[in-house]
């Protein structure tokens, strides 16, 4: 991905207390994607995703509402 940009990172046990140990996802954005992308050794997958995406996907909220938070600095819609 071309200008990737770090947003948030996001503890998952916080979340809802869903977890006993800390799982963090990390928020990036970008405007142009290529190549193909592979997660890290921590990592089970990797997905780039569109807000609208997101909506239907199994996210957390909060990265969903930093999704739109991004989108709506990006170009003031919020999508």
């Amino acid at each position: 991905a071309h200008s990737l940009c770090h947003v948030i990172t996001i503890d998952l046990a916080r979340e809802g207390n869903a977890y006993e140990k800390s799982y963090y996802l990390s928020v990036y954005r970008t405007l142009e994607i290529s190549g193909t992308e592979q997660p890290g050794d921590d990592a089970a997958a990797i997905r780039w995703l569109t807000v609208e995406e997101m909506e239907t996907a199994n996210v957390t909220d909060s990265t969903l509402d930093v999704a739109r938070m991004v989108a709506q600095d990006e170009d003031g819609s919020g999508y």
